[in-house]
């Protein structure tokens, strides 16, 4: 009994990471970005990103007002007030310096020792209360710095690897994570992402990139700046179709004021925003068992930062770095809570398969297979209803811990505003 009890914990622990799904935003909310001068108190945007290393304070404070917050950090430099600069430095990975950006560094991302590091500062903002990350300078192989200073360059390859790793990892984290810029491999790299972030496709003539990524029902986030009439024209014939929710900022700083972009009623009555739903989660298909089969395959498994390059604003002091978790919305909770049901239900069906076909017993050598673990757990509930009932309690009052747990079993942009804190 004390080995069927350990493997319903496992299943259990399993099945918890499995059921917790990342933040997902429609096109149809509203957003905005402000890395200097922020007010929490005055911001009416449904999505509001952020520096990751502001203070917890403000973050505390947009999600108690239910806000979904998206914290910036750079994937591709280093700037010398961040935490994990002496990280970067250390490793031996950083190379010249930004030009435009005193004290800001260019990772070579390819080395040994990028990846410990850079999850260990994604994880800052996941443990800080962020829902989503936008992930700055992953288009290095782009940008002259690197082209023409580096022996050996960076490549477009190199920014897929780099892109297709930060979105597995962000999954891993059980955080939102949008692909920065990057247009020339949104196609290659979407599927890993949740929603997009870019700066100025409007003006650049570079919006229809997003044409598929925004099929799926993914949102676009974009930036326009110096105002509304200088980016009027470009506004209504470029975004014809293309459901991208445009802020335009009326200079050229990331300043909390924004006015945000209604084709309708900019544009006129013809314009079509396009905007798509993103398709309902799809429940796993439970696999049958054939009678006599030896195992049961289960299905699973900021105030004071500095701006864009062009802006004329100076890094100045921010707030510090604080450490503590700020808790999710009751309403995340309750998702995962429902979608824990579908996921025991899933196993229940299961059982049910296998006790019709006359495999109803348990089946010895079940610690090999996680799956069987999962048909044992329902063995365990069907015989033991108030032991489960504590077990559920228990693991309910180790929540940060169960997910820790589970995390280690079911694994095996650019703005170019440079927040300085």
């Amino acid at each position: 009994m004390k080995y069927l009890l350990s493997l319903s914990v496992a299943a259990s622990l399993l099945l918890a990471n499995l059921a917790e799904a990342v933040w997902q935003p429609t096109q149809d909310q509203s957003w905005n970005i402000a890395f200097k001068n922020f007010n929490p108190d005055k911001e009416k945007a449904e999505i509001v990103e952020i520096d990751c290393d502001i203070s917890q304070s403000v973050i505390n404070k947009l999600i108690s007002k239910n806000k979904k917050v998206i914290c910036y950090i750079s994937g591709g430099t280093s700037e010398e007030w961040r935490p994990t600069h002496k990280d970067f430095k250390n490793a031996g990975l950083l190379k010249n310096e930004y030009s435009g950006w005193p004290g800001e560094y260019w990772i070579d991302y390819r080395k040994s020792g990028y990846k410990e590091i850079m999850k260990k500062r994604m994880n800052i903002c996941k443990k800080k209360g962020c829902h989503g990350l936008d992930i700055d300078n992953i288009d290095g192989y782009q940008v002259k710095d690197v082209k023409n200073n580096w022996t050996n360059p960076l490549t477009k390859d190199d920014a897929i690897a780099l892109t297709k790793w930060l979105g597995k990892t962000a999954q891993e984290l059980g955080i939102s994570i949008g692909l920065k810029n990057g247009l020339d491999i949104v196609d290659e790299v979407g599927q890993y992402y949740q929603y997009a972030i870019n700066e100025d496709c409007v003006r650049k003539k570079e919006c229809h990139y997003y044409k598929n990524f925004l099929k799926t029902g993914k949102p676009v986030f974009s930036i326009s700046y110096n105002g509304l009439k200088n980016n009027k024209k470009n506004l209504c014939s470029h975004l014809n179709g293309l459901p991208i929710s445009v802020i335009i900022k009326e200079g050229e700083q990331l300043v909390q004021p924004f006015t945000a972009f209604d084709g309708k009623k900019h544009c006129g009555s013809n314009f079509k925003s396009g905007k798509v739903s993103p398709p309902a989660a799809k429940k796993p298909a439970t696999n049958k068992v054939n009678p006599g089969a030896k195992n049961v395959p289960v299905n699973g498994a900021i105030n004071g930062v500095k701006n864009i390059p062009g802006t004329k604003t100076t890094p100045t002091t921010g707030a510090p770095i604080v450490n503590s978790i700020a808790k999710n919305p009751n309403k995340d909770a309750a998702n995962n809570n429902n979608n824990n049901n579908n996921n025991n239900n899933e196993i229940k069906d299961q059982y049910n398969e296998e006790k019709k076909n006359g495999n109803g017993k348990l089946i010895t050598g079940f610690a090999i297979s996680s799956s069987l673990c999962a048909v044992a757990a329902f063995a365990f509930i069907k015989r033991n209803p108030n032991k489960y009932e504590n077990l559920k309690r228990n693991i309910s009052r180790r929540a940060t811990s169960v997910k820790r747990g589970a995390s280690s079993i079911g694994r095996r942009l650019t703005t170019r505003g440079r927040p300085s804190i």
